[in-house]
């Protein structure tokens, strides 16, 4: 293994050596790990960083789902890639270090998110611009959740600078951020709130040794700690204490060269290693007062994960008359290995009432499963765009290695997409938009996404691993006769669409309408007892709509605003001995179309800033409570600028999280949020 990874990264460099010029960094295209796409002809939502900065968030779908897919987008249904790396995690990074976050609405783009509902989203990490800077920020608040008695503490702080300096540029940041669970503790005391610690360190250095050559390094460290502490509650006299508590870490460095070989060739190969560990202990001890005795229980669960990926992506482009060839090629090298350990420990210290001699019981146990892949792809494509009416592309993913986390045989997943601007088709220079998207793709898996960071968000939680347990004596468990492990169907998508874009950038209105077909997670139950996994087919059709409006836009004031509405229905084939445990994504229940989506507005006047998101989900099955409506104010804010000398800014806030919710949601956690802070950036 070591010899074919020192083997290929050898290869790969050595063709980057041979690099004579290199471009600076590529903002025409949209990276997205295996393959890029032409920004201008790609349907996309688009979030500016800023605009996130004020609401308390760990977790950066909490923020962005009153943009996107309101109630459907969760931690489990996002994919990131972050800045072309999709091993990052972009809650490794604060809010105040993204410049820019990308829904990708392109079948291409979802072409490694078999077999669930996840969608693509691009994370641009901001870059300072001017020689140098400085920022500070801070934010502390308290976190509420039932009786006003019951708050805790959020904090969050920041600290950046950045310095560019001829052909060196640079920068740090730090980040601590803590976020709490408040919870009644029914007149006991609570020691230790349940509460995750979070540090975030990051930096990077760019390297410009000429106009044609470009070299990056970043580094990534974020440790987290997970405390909690609950004491007895009434009605429970038996149970003495529950403890839980947890720790992950999360390394990153990236490795990041772009250059132009020859004018219109050009190449950029990256390299990431990723090591990710995460341990939880939960420990409870129970009283009988008939015995005086004690019993233990502790579960010890760790997770570890080691990433390497090398990915080269090699593109030449070339014009004739008004059209513009761009055929390219994408190499991909994962070395994956995930390993899950869990131990059980149950115990027990017998005092008897008549002081007679103790004794003690003890039960271990122990299982271990993992997952160790390595991954050889090639993504060749291409391009075709006629002026800034036309593009036509195609290609595929092609698995040339021996491994696959689907169990498919099937080893190429082509993809292609058409759009033409019907307004620029016989002026490609009009500055008004009306583009028609279209777009398919197969999908697979390669990546099983372990690295992920923990946090308090719904259902971020410990990932699965698909593998087969052994245990503590290496023996495999026993297999009903003639088993034959379960094969993903094959995973579709289609995508279809518009947008205009008109008033000079002031209104834009587009619509997307997303067909997958799919697969859910289930058990079969077989005559030895034994359940084994299966994937049912599931079938989903989505349908966005969003207009985008400045309302004003003069020197002194200026007021945008969306609103944006996606319906979803799921439609699942399931066997007779077939169970789900959950849809992958949205229904929680196939039938109806449920409906969600938000309001976002921005309105600056003068030195005063404010801003009023509004999130909502409809007419969802929720069991034996019938329909779900959920209405919540994820982000309201007010704000205040004061101009300093030397290009000082200091700006100052109050912020409310969740402030209006309904009794019965889906659309956020129960947790208020009433928060002041500040950003000083000089």
């Amino acid at each position: 293994m070591k010899q074919t990874i020192v083997s290929l990264t050898a290869l790969l460099l050595v063709c980057a050596g041979v690099q004579r010029s290199m471009a600076q960094q590529d903002t025409t295209h949209l990276d997205a790990g295996y393959l890029t796409l032409n920004k201008e002809f790609t349907q996309q939502i688009s979030i500016k960083g800023a605009d996130l900065q004020k609401m308390p968030f760990i977790n950066l779908s909490d923020a962005i789902s009153v943009w996107l897919y309101g109630a459907y987008t969760t931690p489990t249904s996002v994919q990131y890639v972050v800045d072309g790396n999709p091993v990052a995690d972009v809650n490794a990074f604060s809010i105040y270090d993204v410049e820019e976050v990308v829904l990708v609405q392109h079948a291409a783009a979802l072409i490694t998110t078999a077999p669930g509902q996840s969608e693509t989203i691009l994370i641009r990490t901001r870059r300072g611009v001017g020689p140098h800077g400085i920022t500070v920020a801070a934010q502390t608040g308290l976190i509420a959740e039932g009786s006003p008695s019951h708050m805790r503490l959020f904090h969050n702080y920041y600290a950046g600078a950045y310095r560019n300096a001829g052909t060196i540029s640079y920068g740090v940041s730090a980040n601590y951020i803590r976020d709490a669970i408040p919870y009644e503790d029914g007149g006991s005391s609570v020691v230790t709130p349940p509460n995750w610690q979070r540090w975030r360190l990051n930096g990077y250095l760019e390297w410009r040794p000429d106009v044609h050559n470009q070299i990056e390094v970043t580094m990534n460290y974020t440790p987290q700690k997970l405390n909690g502490l609950e004491n007895p509650q009434p009605g429970q006299d038996r149970l003495y204490g529950y403890h839980e508590s947890g720790y992950q870490h999360y390394l990153t460095p990236h490795l990041d060269w772009r250059g132009e070989w020859a004018k219109g060739f050009t190449n950029d190969l990256q390299a990431t290693y990723l090591h990710a560990r995460l341990s939880t202990d939960q420990t409870q001890l129970f009283g009988d007062g008939a015995t005086d005795s004690i019993v233990i229980q502790e579960n010890l669960y760790v997770f570890t994960s080691y990433h390497l990926w090398i990915r080269d992506h090699l593109a030449f482009g070339f014009k004739t008359g008004g059209w513009t060839i761009e055929p390219a090629i994408n190499f991909s090298y994962e070395h994956i290995n995930d390993q899950y350990v869990e131990r059980n420990i149950n115990g027990m210290s017998i005092f008897p009432i008549l002081n007679l001699s103790a004794s003690y019981y003890l039960a271990e146990g122990e299982e271990a499963t993992g997952e160790k892949t390595n991954f050889f792809l090639v993504t060749p494509g291409v391009d075709v765009t006629y002026k800034r009416a036309i593009e036509i592309m195609g290609g595929a993913l092609i698995n040339i290695g021996t491994q696959s986390l689907t169990g498919n045989e099937k080893q190429i997943y082509p993809y292609a997409g058409a759009t033409v601007d019907l307004l620029r088709l016989g002026d490609s220079e009009k500055e008004e938009s009306l583009k028609l998207f279209g777009s398919v793709a197969s999908r697979t898996i390669t990546s099983s996404q372990a690295y992920t960071l923990q946090d308090f968000s719904q259902g971020n939680f410990p990932p699965i691993f698909i593998g087969t347990f052994i245990s503590s004596n290496g023996s495999p468990p026993l297999l009903p006769p003639n088993y034959v492990p379960p094969v993903l169907p094959t995973f579709w998508t289609w995508e279809a669409g518009a947008r205009y874009s008109g008033l000079r950038g002031g209104l834009e209105l587009s619509y997307q309408f997303e067909h997958r077909i799919s697969a859910g997670l289930g058990t079969e139950t077989y005559s030895t007892g034994w359940e084994g996994i299966v994937y049912p087919e599931w079938y989903s059709d989505l349908h966005h709509l969003e207009i985008r409006v400045k309302v004003v836009g003069t020197a002194g004031a200026s007021w945008r605003t969306g609103l944006n509405v996606t319906g979803l229905r799921t439609t699942m084939k399931i066997g007779d001995s077939t169970t789900l445990d959950n849809a992958p994504m949205g229904d929680l229940a196939p039938g109806p179309w449920s409906w969600t989506g938000g309001w976002v507005n921005r309105i600056r006047v003068n030195d005063f800033s404010a801003g009023l998101d509004l999130l909502y989900h409809f007419n969802e099955p929720a069991g034996f409570l019938g329909k779900l409506n959920s209405v919540a104010t994820p982000n309201v804010y007010l704000g205040y600028e004061l101009h300093m000398a030397r290009t000082k800014v200091l700006e100052f806030y109050i912020e409310g999280r969740d402030l209006v919710m309904s009794h019965n949601s889906d659309v956020t956690d129960p947790r208020r949020y009433y928060t002041i802070g500040g950003k000083l950036t000089m």
